[in-house]
C-alpha cells in the first residue's frame, strides 16, 4: 500500500496528502524547506479538503516564520517522538513482524533510560555530543548492586561512586588496549557490581537511533516516483 495517497500541489514545496497506512482519512501537509531537501511534514487533524488547504497555508507561513527569526523547525522533544516510535512498534508487533515482547522492552529502555536523559530535549538540539556522553551518565546512574541470592536493591551514595569509578577505570583501559586483541582463555574476575555492559548501552543507543531515524521518514520522506 501506498504510503502517500491524494496528493495535491498547493503550490512547489507545499503538499498535503492522506496516509495509505493509516485508517483515518484525516489530511497531512508537507511543505518543503528552503534550499534543501528536507521536508517538515504536519498532521492537519481534518478530513475536509477546503480546511486542509487553509490549514496548510498557515502551516507554510509559521515555517517561513521561524526559519527568518533562525527558530528550531522541528521542536518535538525526544520522549514525543520515541511515544510514536513506540506506537509504531507496536503495530509491527500486531502484524507479526516483531515480538510484543521486544515492544515491552523498547518501552522500558525509552522509560528508564532515554527519557531520563534527554525526554525534554527537543530532537534537533541533541548534538553528537550530548549523545557520546550518554554511556558515561548511564554507567554512573544505571546501576544496582546484587545480593547474594541474586536480587538487586539500590546502589547507596558510596557504592554508586565506586561503581563509577570502576566503570571509567575499565573505559580507560579500553582505551589502552584499543589495539591489543583480547586474550583467547583470560580469566573472568568475579564481581559483586553489576556494571551495564557495553552490549547493553550499544542496544539502548540504536532504540534511540531507530526513534529518531522513524520521525525523520515522517518528516523528511521524499517522493522517489
Amino acid at each position: 500500500m501506498a504510503f502517500v495517497t491524494d496528493k495535491e500541489e498547493l503550490k512547489p514545496g507545499l503538499v498535503i496528502f492522506r496516509r495509505g497506512d493509516l485508517q483515518s482519512r484525516d489530511w497531512y501537509c508537507r511543505v518543503r524547506l528552503p534550499k534543501a531537501t528536507r521536508y517538515k511534514t504536519i498532521a492537519l487533524k481534518t478530513p475536509d479538503i477546503t480546511t486542509a488547504r487553509t490549514l496548510a497555508y498557515d502551516h507554510e507561513s509559521e515555517v517561513r516564520f521561524a526559519l527568518k527569526r533562525n527558530l528550531p523547525v522541528f521542536n518535538r522533544p525526544f520522549s514525543a517522538v520515541a511515544k510514536d516510535y513506540i506506537a509504531e512498534q507496536r503495530l509491527r508487533a500486531q502484524r507479526g513482524e516483531i515480538t510484543m515482547g521486544r515492544v515491552k522492552l523498547i518501552e522500558s529502555v525509552v522509560k528508564n533510560q532515554l527519557n531520563p536523559y534527554v525526554g525534554k530535549t527537543q530532537i534537533d538540539l541533541i548534538a553528537l555530543d550530548r549523545w557520546q556522553n550518554y554511556p558515561s551518565w548511564r554507567r554512573s546512574l544505571g546501576q544496582g548492586r546484587m545480593t547474594r541470592h541474586g536480587n538487586v536493591r539500590p546502589m547507596t551514595e558510596a557504592e554508586r561512586f565506586a561503581a563509577k569509578e570502576v566503570a571509567e577505570g575499565k573505559a580507560k583501559e579500553r582505551l589502552r588496549r584499543n589495539s591489543k586483541p583480547p586474550e583467547a582463555n583470560a580469566e573472568v574476575n568475579q564481581t559483586d557490581w553489576i556494571i551495564v555492559s557495553d552490549a547493553t548501552i550499544r542496544f539502548e543507543m540504536k532504540i534511540r537511533a531507530e526513534a529518531r531515524r522513524a520521525l525523520g521518514f515522517a518528516l523528511s520522506f521524499r517522493q522517489r516516483r
